[in-house]
């Protein structure tokens, strides 16, 4: 995978209807991938997009904006270190498990 032109965005939201209406408007409004839709617990959910930096910046901003209740957040990792994805796949499958911390 090409990290040097590769950028995430994660949004968390508390109620799963918020988080499908932040993603279906980052969706349509950018050039942007949904790499997954993660359920945390406590109602929790997380986005994590990738794309380019602008567009995923972008997208980021507009999910923050156009939330309904406000309670969200969004972060953007651009370029990430090529092997922090491995951390990711760890703490996914440790999840499927049921370990709490991913390990």
């Amino acid at each position: 995978m090409n990290y040097d032109k590769l950028s995430f965005g994660f949004i968390e939201a508390r109620q799963y209807v918020e988080a499908l209406v932040v993603l279906d408007h980052m969706l349509k409004s950018n050039h942007i991938e949904l790499e997954s839709l993660e359920q945390l617990g406590s109602g929790y959910l997380t986005i994590v997009i990738k794309g380019d930096l602008a567009s995923v910046q972008m997208a980021v901003e507009e999910a923050m904006n156009c939330s309904l209740t406000g309670d969200i957040s969004g972060r953007v990792i651009a370029k990430p270190y090529p092997g922090w994805e491995r951390m990711i796949t760890k703490y996914q499958q440790g999840m499927q498990r049921g370990d709490e911390d991913g390990s």
